[in-house]
């Protein structure tokens, strides 16, 4: 009995360690965009001028992060896999749907190309 209990007890906090990082957690539904600025004075990251766009995602369930972690990318990988020199802007956004049962998050840099 105290095995089953210790296994419950696992599943329930490995439940709620793997989490999806929002500006506004919610359990049902989610979908939030930010915008990263260095400090509150300006709106853009860098000196870049917004010429392209590039958007990495990382899509994964509760049930498989176990097995499979999906992508793990920067910002700065984005930038140099799409030719982009200077950043402008970077942005992130998430989507979750009952608690991470799927989840995506994404990293869209803005910025200018030679």
């Amino acid at each position: 009995m105290n095995y089953l209990r210790l296994i419950g007890i696992c599943l329930i906090v490995g439940h709620f360690s793997f989490c999806t990082t929002t500006l506004s957690p919610g359990f049902f539904y989610n979908n939030t965009a930010e915008h990263i600025y260095p400090e509150k004075t300006t709106t853009q990251l860098g000196s870049g001028r917004i010429l392209k766009m590039e958007k990495s995602c990382t899509y994964n369930s509760i049930l498989f992060t176990l097995f499979y972690h999906g992508r793990h990318t920067s910002a700065a990988i984005v930038a140099k896999e799409a030719g982009i020199t200077k950043v402008g802007v970077i942005d992130y956004s998430s989507f979750s749907v009952l608690g991470g049962l799927y989840y995506s998050n994404c990293i869209i840099v803005w910025g200018e190309i030679e």
